[in-house]
């Protein structure tokens, strides 16, 4: 394998001393009807080369003429291990090198590509221009300079006995991640595909990914030593089979020796499971309350108008102030319908925008107002939403008819809401009748004088 090894690297060096920027004008490059193909200089250069295997190997590495046109060799993933003499194997190593160099050569000139065949992949007819060629020359000699770089900083990362190629290849990759993290033109990932399609592995990992590639750090192999050892010692004081089963025999006694000794210090389990809540915001309605699952909760005083955070299962609801998270009331579930409050939060005083709303409704009607004032005596707060709830029918059936509703309600004494909402849905409505006299009917007279003076000045 030091053989092979030594021989590609001769080889790669007199490749890339073959391209040349100034090259392209003489090879042809602007000459669409004859272009020399970067495999068939090569080849060229392998007919040069000392020695008949060498010239045969490379030759054959890199591809042939078939009825005189050059065909580039298709990779071989099995043709590294039938092969032993070293410089066809030096050969293989040198044509995944060259096929890592063709992947990014073509990367680099795509865009030059596109330009001279105008987006649509066929060169137009004639030559090609001499800028062009020596742009495509230019980025060739990069290519290849770059990757001849690789190769030999490789030399310094390779082990010291029993090289391979494959940690040639790992070389490469480490070598050049130390000089150029980026890789923005793909280099690494290039030459991987390279090996990979030739049949060139490392050994002793289980991916060709770039970081498995990598060699590790001094840092990493002492780490991954301490490991090992730890490791090892472990094994070593592990207890013998016959230990487990003699421990095994004797479990049940261990176990009641140790619940004696922790059962002093074990503490009582809770009274009630761990909850598990919903979420939710709610805005505090004027009453105070805010509304879960038709049940209705009341808030700390002065929250009004303003939102909570609110949790709830099946027995709790939790008021959180949704800034801080801080808990501001929990209380039990309640029926629907029903309110709940909490010690000491239902108001002394008439709050002033329950004034306000029970003088709107003594405005809609008296008997109204006085049927709202009684509810809020009796309910307090809880009527808030009662109230509204009349007012919105004074609305839907108007004030008048809610008024007379309200007025029965009094007489019967079922001073409620649901009394005067069942009273109105089952009540017929009132049938239309035509009035003579009402406010927006002008008098008689009126139309009488208006007609008067239209007919003074017309003819008999």
């Amino acid at each position: 394998m030091r053989f092979g090894l030594r021989n590609a690297q001769g080889e790669i060096l007199a490749m890339d001393a073959e391209i040349k920027p100034e090259a392209g004008s003489e090879t042809g490059g602007h000459n669409r009807r004859k272009p020399r193909r970067l495999s068939a200089v090569f080849a060229e250069l392998a007919e040069r080369s000392d020695g008949p295997v060498s010239i045969g190997a490379l030759r054959d590495a890199l591809g042939q003429e078939v009825n005189g046109k050059w065909e580039r060799r298709p990779p071989d993933p099995t043709v590294l291990e039938t092969m032993t003499e070293p410089h066809a194997r030096g050969a293989i190593l040198v044509a995944a090198v060259f096929r890592a160099f063709l992947l990014v050569y073509r990367s680099r000139i795509a865009d030059l590509y596109r330009i001279a065949t105008h987006g649509t992949g066929v060169l137009p007819e004639g030559d090609i221009h001499p800028d062009l060629a020596a742009r495509l020359a230019e980025e060739a000699a990069r290519c290849a300079q770059y990757i001849l770089q690789m190769c030999i900083r490789a030399l310094d990362y390779c082990p010291p006995v029993n090289i391979t190629f494959g940690d040639y290849l790992r070389a490469m990759i480490t070598a050049d991640i130390n000089l150029n993290p980026d890789d923005e033109f793909g280099y690494r990932v290039a030459m991987v595909e390279s090996f990979r399609e030739w049949g060139i592995y490392p050994r002793g990992i289980r991916s060709m990914s770039i970081e498995a590639l990598t060699w590790p750090s001094g840092a990493e192999v002492i780490a991954e030593a301490d490991i090992e050892e730890a490791t090892a010692r472990k094994m070593r004081s592990a207890p013998t089979r016959d230990e487990v089963s003699a421990a095994g025999d004797s479990s049940a006694d261990d176990i009641r020796q140790l619940f004696a000794e922790e059962q002093p210090h074990l503490r009582p389990l809770p009274v009630e499971p761990f909850r598990y809540y919903q979420y939710g915001t709610r805005t505090v309605h004027l009453d105070g309350c805010v509304a879960i699952d038709a049940a209705y909760y009341g808030a700390p005083p002065g929250w009004v108008g303003r939102e909570v955070a609110v949790q709830w299962d099946a027995d709790h609801v939790r008021l959180l102030d949704p800034r801080t998270g801080q808990l501001l009331r929990e209380l039990r579930r309640q029926e629907r319908g029903r309110h709940r409050f909490a010690p000491g939060d239902e108001p002394r005083r008439t709050p002033p925008s329950v004034t306000n709303l029970l003088a709107r409704s003594s405005q809609a009607g008296r008997h109204l107002g006085e049927l709202c004032a009684l509810i809020h005596r009796r309910d307090g707060l809880v009527a808030v939403r009662r109230i509204l709830g009349l007012l919105a029918l004074g609305k839907r059936y108007g004030a008048a008819v809610v008024d007379d509703a309200c007025a029965t309600a009094l007489a019967v004494g079922l001073p409620d809401y649901r009394f005067v909402r069942r009273y109105l849905e089952r009540r017929p409505a009132a049938p239309l009748t035509l009035r003579q006299v009402d406010p927006l009917i002008r008098e008689l007279t009126y139309y009488r004088d208006v007609i008067a003076r239209l007919t003074e000045g017309a003819p008999s």
